[in-house]
């Protein structure tokens, strides 16, 4: 793969415009396709082929907390004061 065609977990948060730790959790749990660690001697580093980026809106993770199955959603009903 050619130097122009990755690119650094900074780089994708910035491009994506997401937190660099989001990014760099992504690659540790293989969320990001072709990315991989790449020893350098400034010490280990994920790459990221550029297609990911070009591709990014197709497999997105879904940010936040994933909702409990186990809780409904009720609305609350206020009381009338006599």
């Amino acid at each position: 793969m050619k130097k122009r065609d990755i690119m650094t977990t900074g780089e994708f948060a910035k491009a994506t415009e997401t937190p660099y730790q989001t990014v760099a959790r992504w690659a540790r749990e293989g969320l990001i396709p072709g990315a991989h660690r790449q020893d350098t001697l400034r010490g280990p580093v994920w790459v990221i082929p550029k297609s990911a980026l070009d591709s990014f809106d197709e497999w997105k993770p879904k940010l936040g907390r994933p909702p409990n199955p186990g809780t409904k959603k009720v609305a609350k009903v206020k009381k009338r004061r006599p």
